[in-house]
């Protein structure tokens, strides 16, 4: 397990990200953000530092169907949506969708 906090450029906590990381080779990641900060970017940018972060070449992101705002993220940092993963996400459950990026 690898977690970050996140705090705005005045310091303030907003987030953070999760990371579990396999052999060095891949990782399923999770971003939690106080509703106040949903919508403004800091999602975005904290994932697309996260996704250089880690090094590693397949990163997994599992969301709820009706999550929307979490499936465009996804897509918009290059994530492709899957049916199934290689292994098992620790953080999917059934019925999530399953996104894929790959470096």
């Amino acid at each position: 397990w690898v977690n970050a906090a996140v705090r705005e450029r005045e310091g303030h906590y907003i987030g953070r990200l999760e990371a579990t990381v396999y052999e060095g080779t891949c990782a399923e990641i999770a971003y939690i953000f106080a509703p106040s900060f949903w919508g403004k970017g800091y999602a975005t940018e904290a994932v697309q530092w996260w996704l250089e972060a880690l090094g590693v070449g397949e990163v997994w992101i599992a969301t709820r169907p009706d999550n929307t705002a979490s499936r465009r993220l996804a897509e918009r940092l290059g994530f492709a949506w899957r049916a199934t993963t290689p292994r098992p996400l620790g953080s999917a459950d059934p019925g999530d969708l399953l996104y894929v990026w790959t470096g």
